[in-house]
């Protein structure tokens, strides 16, 4: 049976070799990578008519490019800001992935029946 958790751990495999990958290409390349993993991943689960297995690999794909592009787009983000503002910018970032978890687990926890 397909377990909803198991597409939530994709993303960790991704965050790993994105790193790598950015050492070697750099990091813009490689966020443009990801958003181009994550892309086929969307097609994949937009043409999976039959069945389960299409959208559990469209799953996996979009997981690896949500993975890529988690890792270095704060990296890039710190890279290219100002001195003045990359505090609060990187914060920012945090700040609000933090809060979309919250709500994601809201919505999930109290507003879905059980």
């Amino acid at each position: 049976m397909y377990d909803p958790k198991t597409a939530a751990r994709i993303p960790v495999f991704g965050s790993l070799i994105a790193g790598d990958l950015a050492d070697m290409m750099g990091e813009r390349p490689t966020i443009i990578a990801g958003c181009a993993i994550y892309l086929v991943g969307v097609v994949i689960q937009m043409f999976a008519t039959k069945g389960l297995a299409l959208i559990v690999v469209g799953q996996i794909v979009a997981g690896l490019g949500v993975g890529f592009v988690s890792v270095n787009i704060i990296l890039y983000m710190s890279e290219i800001c100002p001195p003045k503002i990359r505090r609060a910018l990187v914060s920012g970032y945090h700040f609000a992935i933090t809060i979309s978890i919250m709500l994601a687990s809201i919505v999930v926890n109290h507003a879905t029946d059980r």
